[in-house]
């Protein structure tokens, strides 16, 4: 096992619950690029008339986003969003999907990130940026 499997390991081990929800995994990453791989299910309970809501695409991202940061910084530094902007590009419906999320700027306190969200049949669903805070990881129960 890789120094980087084990860290795609841990991140897997340390999911917080509201990503646990959502099927949320990392399945690769590379911390030269900056980037994140995440894989989630979506339930039909997620979805309206419409298909799935669009909250819970604006979370996949989200959590890619930060599992990027999470991958790079070693689980050392924490990245709550302060701005987050989501062009939703396709309807999404319950099933597997796949996000990526990616660290284009990183400061000492503040990060600038992208992400986007493809479906099981690669379609572009969605793209977002947001910026965030960079604070030290709090010991919230890590295993």
């Amino acid at each position: 096992m890789t120094d980087l499997d084990e860290l795609i390991a841990r991140l897997n081990r340390n999911m917080p619950p509201a990503t646990r929800l959502l099927e949320g995994r990392v399945v690769a990453g590379n911390v030269g690029a900056r980037w994140v791989d995440m894989t989630f299910r979506m339930k039909s309970e997620y979805c309206h008339n419409m298909g799935l809501q669009g909250g819970y695409i604006a979370a996949m991202l989200d959590n890619a986003m930060a599992r990027s940061v999470f991958l790079v910084s070693n689980e050392t530094l924490s990245p709550p969003t302060l701005e987050l902007k989501v062009s939703y590009l396709a309807p999404g419906a319950h099933g597997a999907y796949r996000a990526r999320g990616q660290i284009e700027h990183m400061g000492r306190s503040i990060a600038f990130l992208s992400s986007s969200l493809w479906d099981a049949s690669q379609t572009l669903i969605a793209k977002a940026t947001a910026t965030a805070k960079l604070v030290p990881y709090r010991d919230l129960g890590r295993v």
